[in-house]
């Protein structure tokens, strides 16, 4: 068993401006965060809409580990799903991930703008998947109730130009030929908190219910 995350359209009970949930739940419905990309550009945060709010990703609070503080384990598996608007525009895709205490503040990083792939490569105008396994991490250690933050970021493959890069996300378990967006972690000990996104239920008649 390992510890798998998914990016989620689920605003973070943090509550700041463009932050997201992780969850180990899957989404209902692929979502596309477009970023723009410019000439000569480097290291440019997703964003959720071409040049709009940059987005982050929380898990919920640690609440169950064998010892606190628990360090970020090796990643085992990251899958992103994404692509670009033109050939020309040479973007690829690169992941940070950083140890937060309780509130979102950093206290340490795990990855920093790491390559997906490890050896970069461009994407594609047409939807498809960037992956990595066996990624050794820097020690960062969560406090009890502390969080996961990961921030996806577009990065140039030779020299970036002009346009847009798209990162999918929060697709259900069955999303495309592409697959979904996820990070997967070697251990399976602890425990966060998950986002409360249940499906609603509504009344029928007097004693049914459905959803």
């Amino acid at each position: 068993m390992a510890l798998r995350f998914y990016f989620r359209d689920i605003a973070s009970d943090l509550g700041g401006a463009g932050q997201r949930w992780l969850s180990t739940r899957t989404g209902a419905a692929s979502v596309n965060a477009v970023t723009t990309t410019t000439a000569s550009g480097t290291l440019i945060p997703v964003t959720a809409t071409a040049g709009g709010q940059a987005l982050t990703w929380f898990s919920g609070r640690l609440i169950e580990a064998p010892a606190f503080p628990w360090s970020i384990p090796n990643v085992a598996t990251v899958n992103l799903r994404g692509l670009e608007s033109a050939a020309t525009v040479n973007a690829g895709l690169g992941i940070t991930i950083e140890a937060t205490d309780a509130s979102g503040t950093v206290v340490g990083t795990a990855l920093n703008n790491a390559n997906v792939p490890t050896t970069i490569t461009e994407l594609a105008t047409t939807d498809g998947v960037k992956s990595q396994n066996n990624i050794t991490t820097a020690v960062a250690d969560v406090p009890q109730n502390g969080r996961i933050k990961i921030t996806i970021i577009i990065k140039n493959v030779g020299t970036m130009a002009a346009g847009t890069a798209t990162f999918s996300y929060n697709s259900p378990a069955t999303a495309a030929v592409a697959g979904n967006s996820f990070i997967i972690f070697n251990d399976d000990t602890v425990r966060f908190e998950e986002p409360m996104d249940v499906r609603a239920y509504e009344i029928y008649g007097s004693n049914g219910y459905g959803g």
